[in-house]
């Protein structure tokens, strides 16, 4: 009994045991069924990495959250590529073929990120590491691209995933040359991240990435930049600049300014390569180029030859610079008033081939030489002009659109605005045009749209080198050419229009204005008027398109007469509208008809019409042996020979000239 009882006992305690260990077996594998059930259930369910299925915890920057598992990151669309990293020692490491999504792509199923936002990525616990990346980092254009690639994350590495891939996932740079090294790692972390934290580039790789959250940053501004690339600079790149270079310079008020320099954000788009020390197009700055930074309401001009001086600020006197100048100013100790630009929103580099043209400015104080790089860095002012041909169709031209310097500047140069004087515009031909200095400050005759004087008018005399914002070709009088300006393009005397200026010339003496007033008295032809002021007649005398319009004449005493021939005076009233550039009228001139000419004091000569007709040897001369006319003479003189080799009498050479008349024999 005893031994029966005992293995009762015994086979009852069995028994027991057997049924207490279903029941264990059977409530764990109902907890396992149960915890995976709730996984599957809810995939925005932030529980931790503690089972098999290895998960990846999203947050955005409104605090929108998710969480995947490697098996659903790896369904997105995937990008493989060969990569490695410099630590810092110069050292490669994490050589291998990775295979991961794009963290764009998983940063915009949270909401994405804006410029300015910073993504942070923490490795799983308990490593506690984490690196912080910019929204170029993980948006990257053509230039971030070039040095770090894609940034991904990376799930296979040699087709090694977790848990057999001990480092992953891990995020990775996908570089084209297959290395992310220092330097890429320093011009691809912004202040405060990556390399200005660890110059290394390997420290920006996170092992074992567990969570990627977006943090909202402040609102970025941004500048575009135009050159033989385009970029948006944004906050966060002109920062990383400034911090590995920073700039300052002091003005005349002890104003402290601290930034970047121009050169250096030009470099990025200048087709150098776009970062680092040499990232500075020098081939194309040595050729000439002009750059345009530009506000909303202002811009400027600034030629590549100044650009080692010029800084593109942010602080002023160690503060930011606030609303209205800022948040960049541009400026530089060899910058004027006129070159500065306060908040700046676009540079352009415009490599429009500079013009090898120079202007010589000479006067009584010395000479100086401008090269059109010079012209281009100085004070310009634009308006508008038209010109009206008088002495021909009076037809207009215009309105059109100029940019130059204005006179005036270069008289401030010489010293000559509080004094009598003249100026000489000359070009590279003989056609020169010379201003009283009332005409210097603008006062000069205007016309109306028809043509029609209106008499005098105030306009703005305008050394110009631009016609509708391009270089002004020869075509049209360039590359420099002075125009007469306003607001509105009020048209002026194409005489005084000068093409293809290289000079100019101040004189200590003073020009009075006069003029020649002619009519026809001639049967048929009774309504003809003219009045040629004096500056038509001297740029008829130049005139290099007509070798009859400039002569002269050497008389028995040897002096050098130079004027026009008579028969060009006559031909403003002798019928032949119908001809351009003093078009003489042959047919009434054999008719016959008489050319009386009269001095101030009443004086007058007269001559047929025959010994006129196109006689380049009778001029109305209004210079003697380079020099104006003494008085007496002054402003015209009619001089010349008589056909037989001696000059002409003294009744057919009246000075003082004021009048011409055209009347029937």
């Amino acid at each position: 009994m005893e031994e029966e009882s005992s293995g009762l006992v015994f086979g009852k305690l069995v028994v027991i045991l057997i049924v207490a260990a279903l029941l264990v077996g059977a409530s764990a594998m109902a907890y396992f069924y149960m915890a995976a059930d709730d996984g599957d259930d809810d995939d925005d369910n932030n529980s931790g990495n503690g089972g098999d299925e290895y998960r990846i915890f999203l947050t955005g920057r409104d605090g929108t959250e998710k969480n995947m598992t490697l098996s659903e990151v790896m369904e997105l669309t995937q990008l493989v590529g060969h990569s490695s990293y410099k630590n810092q020692f110069d050292n490669v490491g994490g050589d291998g073929i990775y295979k991961g999504v794009k963290l764009s792509d998983l940063v915009e199923m949270v909401g994405g990120m804006e410029p300015g936002d910073t993504l942070r990525i923490d490795a799983k616990d308990p490593d506690t590491y984490y690196q912080e990346f910019s929204y170029l980092n993980v948006y990257p254009d053509e230039y971030w691209y070039e040095m770090q690639g894609d940034l991904i994350l990376a799930c296979e590495n040699y087709n090694s995933s977790y848990p057999d891939w001990d480092d992953g996932p891990m995020n990775v740079f996908l570089p084209e040359d297959g290395l992310y090294d220092l330097e890429d790692a320093k011009w691809t972390s912004v202040p405060g991240q990556g390399w200005h934290l660890n110059p290394s580039g390997g420290a920006r790789w996170v092992k074992n990435t567990e969570s990627i959250t977006v943090i909202p940053g402040s609102e970025e501004w941004s500048i575009e930049l135009e050159g033989r690339t385009t970029k948006t600079l944004y906050q966060s790149e002109f920062d990383n600049f400034k911090t590995l270079y920073n700039y300052t310079f002091t003005d005349y008020k002890d104003r402290e300014y601290s930034g970047a320099l121009l050169s250096q954000i030009i470099g990025i788009v200048d087709g150098a390569p776009c970062y680092g020390d040499e990232a500075f197009n020098t081939t194309a700055a040595d050729a000439g180029y002009v750059i345009l930074p530009s506000a909303v309401d202002y811009s400027s001009r600034i030629t590549s030859n100044m650009l080692d001086t010029v800084i593109l600020a942010d602080e002023e006197d160690g503060e930011l610079i606030g609303e209205g100048d800022g948040p960049i100013k541009l400026t530089g100790p060899d910058l004027k008033g006129f070159h500065s630009v306060k908040n700046v929103s676009s540079i352009v580099m415009d490599e429009t081939p500079i013009p090898g043209w120079e202007l010589l400015l000479n006067g009584s104080q010395g000479s100086a030489s401008y090269s059109f790089n010079d012209l281009l860095s100085m004070r310009s002012t634009t308006g508008l002009g038209s010109r009206v041909k008088t002495g021909y169709d009076y037809s207009v031209s215009g309105p059109y659109e100029y940019e130059g310097i204005e006179l005036m500047e270069f008289l401030e140069e010489v010293g000559l605005v509080d004094l009598d004087y003249s100026v000489e515009i000359i070009p590279n031909d003989p056609y020169l045009t010379t201003l009283t200095k009332n005409q210097t400050l603008g006062m000069v005759e205007i016309f109306d749209d028809s043509g029609n004087s209106l008499g005098l008018g105030e306009m703005t005399p305008v050394i110009a080198f631009m016609e509708g914002g391009e270089y002004l070709s020869e075509d049209y009088g360039g590359p420099l050419r002075l125009v007469w300006l306003d607001d509105h393009g009020t048209p002026t005397d194409g005489m005084i229009w000068t093409k293809y200026v290289t000079k100019v010339q101040f004189n200590n003496e003073t020009i009075e204005e006069w003029d020649i007033d002619m009519s026809s008295n001639i049967t048929g032809f009774q309504n003809e008027q003219y009045t040629m002021v004096r500056s038509e007649f001297e740029s008829t005398a130049q005139c290099g398109q007509n070798p009859d319009h400039k002569v002269n004449y050497t008389d028995k005493y040897g002096n050098l007469w130079e004027g026009v021939p008579l028969w060009i005076l006559v031909s403003t009233v002798d019928g032949n509208d119908t001809a351009y550039h003093h078009g003489f009228n042959d047919s009434l001139a054999q008719d016959g008809y008489t050319v009386k000419v009269w001095s101030e004091d009443g004086f007058n000569a007269t001559y047929s019409s025959q010994q006129v007709s196109r006689n380049n040897s009778i001029i109305a001369a209004y210079l003697k042996n380079g020099e104006r006319l003494e008085p007496g003479d002054w402003p015209v003189r009619i001089v010349g020979g008589n056909g037989n080799g001696d000059d002409l009498s003294g009744k057919l050479r009246p000075g003082n000239v004021v009048k011409m008349e055209l009347i029937n024999p």
